[in-house]
Formats: structure tokens, C-alpha cells, sequence
């Protein structure tokens, strides 16, 4: 389960392999490329239509593979994880170091470290994260918040209003007083909500 593709790109040139990324100026998410090669030693940077018979000619050229090229242990430990290897499992906090947010795909314990000079995070069971990848996904599931939580409010004030004209229609004037309070509190979150989430998608790091 890799990130964004900069610690693949790693794990590949470590074997001697050929890297190629995509032209950040015709990229959907322009930080990705820009961030392979502020890391990695990248052989060519293509557009997107270049990429495909680049691969053909690389994979009908002879390679050979040069000795001792070997993955180090932290990229065979992230694999065997990333397939649920038990032993790896156990051993997936000796990776970095614990850090004070959660995975956001799976809710677990993220831990950080460094792949030489890349900052990385991967959670205990194999979900991997640059600095933008987890950045992107914690918007993703902020998103999700923000909107699980409006729907939420503006369920609650659609209701506070049905149980005020409930209360009209009885001529309950307490209950009425009590139950339109209650709803332009919910009207009054719920547009709190909406301005978060304009704001969060104004402020959106990574365009």
C-alpha cells in the first residue's frame, strides 16, 4: 500500500531501476511529481502521452541487474506488511516513531520516519503516506465530516420545526417557544457547518 508513489520510485532505483514521472505542469495533483523528484533521483520527466511507449522501449531493452542490489530491510518490511505478513505485523512499531494523529483510512496508530530524505508515515497495517498524500487523504475524510455532520443538523432543525407547528396546532405556546429556540440553534449550526467546510475548501493545500 504505498503513498503518492515517491517511496515506490525509492524502492525502484534502489534496484536499479528506471524512474519516470509525470510532467507536474499537465498533473491532476501537480504536488505528486514535484514531490518524486525532490527525492528521487528521477530519470525522465514525460507527459502523460510519452509515458506509455517510454515503457515499451524500457521494457524491450536488456537490463541487467547490477550486484548487491537488494532492497534494504525497511522496504522489505513495509511489503511483507503491506501483505499482512504476521511476523511484520508485530513489528510494524519499530518502524518510526508514533505520532499524535490517526490513519485516516483505517483509524490506527500512524507512525513517522524518514526513507533517506523523504518524511514518510505508514499506519501498523500497511497504509503508507507522504507529507501531501496524508494531507489529501485527511481533507477527503474531513470532508466527509463536515457534510455527515451537517446532514446531521439539518435533519435535527427540519424536525424542531415539524414538533413546533406540532405544538402550534395544539396551542401549546411553552412547547412552540421551547421547540422554535431549539430549531434556530440547529439553523444556526448548520450554517457554521456550511461556512467550515467553504472555508476548508478555499484553504485546500494541495490544488
Amino acid at each position: 500500500m504505498l503513498d503518492d508513489g515517491t517511496a515506490g520510485l525509492l524502492a525502484v532505483k534502489r534496484r536499479g531501476g528506471y524512474a519516470i514521472v509525470q510532467d507536474p505542469d499537465e498533473a491532476l495533483y501537480q504536488s505528486m511529481p514535484r514531490t518524486a523528484r525532490r527525492y528521487v533521483a528521477v530519470d525522465a520527466v514525460l507527459q502523460l502521452a510519452d509515458i506509455a511507449p517510454m515503457l515499451v522501449r524500457l521494457a524491450n531493452t536488456p537490463v541487467v541487474v547490477p550486484k548487491g542490489s537488494a532492497m534494504d530491510d525497511t522496504t522489505d518490511q513495509e511489503a511483507r506488511i503491506s501483505a499482512l505478513d504476521q511476523s511484520a505485523l508485530e513489528q510494524a512499531d519499530t518502524l518510526g516513531v508514533v505520532v499524535p494523529f490517526s490513519c485516516p483510512d483505517c483509524g490506527g496508530v500512524l507512525m513517522e520516519f524518514y526513507d533517506e530524505e523523504l518524511l514518510r508515515f505508514r499506519c501498523q497495517i500497511g497504509h503508507a503516506y507522504s507529507p501531501e498524500s496524508l494531507v489529501a487523504r485527511q481533507t477527503d475524510q474531513l470532508d466527509v465530516a463536515l457534510w455527515a455532520a451537517y446532514r446531521a443538523v439539518d435533519e435535527r432543525a427540519t424536525l424542531l420545526r415539524r414538533l413546533a407547528e406540532e405544538a402550534q396546532r395544539l396551542n401549546d405556546t411553552r412547547e412552540l417557544q421551547r421547540f422554535t429556540q431549539f430549531a434556530q440553534r440547529a439553523e444556526y449550526q448548520k450554517e457554521q457547518l456550511r461556512q467550515a467546510y467553504l472555508k476548508d475548501a478555499a484553504d485546500d493545500p494541495l490544488p
